[in-house]
């Protein structure tokens, strides 16, 4: 993989990444493993102390799943390098980055 080349993850990756409140910086796949692992070292009711004013208990509960998923998925399944830094922009040139604007420019 080029290191010139930009990385921007949107879904269910930005997800991951918004609710540990990393929204504005670039972020690696091996920190994003490394703080769902903490996380997901938590008991449930330390996850809803954190956790609940930024997000619904019933996605709560998949939030553990979905940041060792994206990493895993970035590392292992993208096969992008763990020190890669990737953005997670809420808006790319005043549009809502998704996967479907993604699969067009591909």
């Amino acid at each position: 993989m080029p290191d010139d080349l930009d990385i921007y993850a949107v879904s269910g990756v930005s997800n991951a990444v918004k609710l540990l409140g990393n929204t504005s910086i670039p972020f690696k796949p091996s920190e994003l493993k490394a703080n769902y692992t903490e996380l997901c070292k938590l008991s449930w009711q330390q996850v809803k102390d954190k956790y609940l004013e930024k997000l619904e208990e019933k996605y709560l509960k998949n939030m553990c799943f979905l940041g060792i998923y994206s990493s895993s998925l970035l590392m292992e399944g993208y096969k992008i390098p763990s020190d890669k830094l990737i953005r997670s922009p809420s808006k790319i040139n005043t549009v809502s980055p998704s996967w479907l604007l993604g699969a067009t420019f591909y």
